[in-house]
C-alpha cells in the first residue's frame, strides 16, 4: 500500500487533472518503475500496471478494477501516460508531459500569505465547516459548467432540447461525483445516439435514462469492453459483432 500521497494542485489544474481518483493514480504510476513488472514491447520498455494492484495499492479510493481502467483511459487523453494493451496486460510509460509534473513541490505563487489570510473575515461556512466527500480539485464553479456543457452535448448530439434545470443537472453532477468523468458521461451520449437514434429507443435519449444510477454504470462498462477490443486490434465492426456494442435492446432504456 502507498503511504503518502502528495500533489500539486495549481500544476494539476493546469494540466486538467481536476479528478482527485485520477491524481492519486497518476502519483502512484509515476514511481511504477519501482513496482511494476517490466514488459518489452516493439523495443521499448513498458511497465504493466494491473488494475488490481494499483486498487489495492490505494485502498482510500475503493476502487474496482473497472474504475482503474476508465481512469487509465482518461490519464492517457491527457497526454499524461501513454497506455498499451499487451495480451490481457495493462502497460503503460510515463510522457515527457507527465514527466515534467513535480508532486507536492511548490510552484510559482504556492506559498500562502498567513498575514492576508489572517486578515480575512470568517464567514459562516468557515466558523461551522461541512466536510463533504469530493472527487475534484477543481474550482467550485468549474463542475457546474461541466454539467451544463453535457447537457448541452446531449441537445446536440441528439437534437433535443433539454435545460440546465436542477433534476438534470443532478444526475450529471451524481454519476461525477461516483468518479465517472466527464469523458464517460460524453462517450455514454455518443454510443447510445448511434446506436437509437432513428431506431423506436430514440425516445430514451433523456437525461434519466442516460444518466440514472440503474443504467449508467452499465454503459459505461460496455464502453470500457469495446475499448478493450480495439486496443487489441478488433475493428469496430467486429467489436459490435462480438456484441460489446448492442443495437436496440429495450432492457438497456427503460
Amino acid at each position: 500500500m502507498k503511504y503518502t500521497i502528495a500533489i500539486n494542485q495549481k500544476q494539476a489544474i493546469e494540466l486538467g487533472l481536476t479528478n482527485i481518483n485520477q491524481l492519486f493514480i497518476f502519483d502512484l504510476l509515476t514511481s511504477a518503475q519501482s513496482w511494476a513488472k517490466t514488459i518489452i514491447i516493439d523495443g521499448e520498455s513498458h511497465y504493466w500496471v494491473a488494475r488490481q494492484v494499483i486498487a489495492e495499492q490505494l485502498p482510500i479510493l475503493n476502487l474496482k478494477p473497472d474504475t482503474v481502467y476508465r481512469h487509465l483511459m482518461e490519464l492517457s487523453r491527457l497526454g499524461l501516460i501513454s497506455y498499451m494493451k499487451h495480451g490481457n496486460m495493462d502497460c503503460i510509460n510515463i510522457t515527457e508531459k507527465g514527466k515534467s509534473y513535480q508532486f507536492g513541490s511548490k510552484s510559482d505563487n504556492s506559498e500562502v500569505d498567513n498575514e492576508q489570510l489572517g486578515s480575512r473575515p470568517q464567514d459562516d461556512s468557515e466558523a461551522n465547516p461541512t466536510y463533504k466527500a469530493t472527487t475534484s480539485i477543481s474550482p467550485l464553479n468549474n463542475k457546474a459548467n461541466v454539467e451544463q456543457e453535457i447537457i448541452d452535448h446531449l441537445n446536440n448530439k441528439a437534437g433535443t432540447s433539454y435545460k440546465h434545470v436542477n433534476g438534470n443537472i443532478k444526475l450529471v453532477n451524481a454519476r461525477l461525483s461516483e468518479g465517472y468523468t466527464k469523458q464517460d458521461v460524453v462517450d455514454v451520449i455518443d454510443m447510445k445516439c448511434d446506436e437509437w437514434l432513428g431506431t423506436k429507443l430514440e425516445k430514451y435519449l433523456r437525461p434519466e435514462t442516460l444518466f440514472g444510477a440503474t443504467k449508467f454504470s452499465g454503459y459505461v462498462g460496455q464502453i470500457d469492453k469495446t475499448k478493450e477490443d480495439w486496443a487489441d486490434g478488433k475493428s469496430h465492426s467486429q467489436a459490435r459483432q462480438s456484441g460489446n456494442i448492442y443495437d436496440g435492446d429495450f432492457s438497456h432504456a427503460s
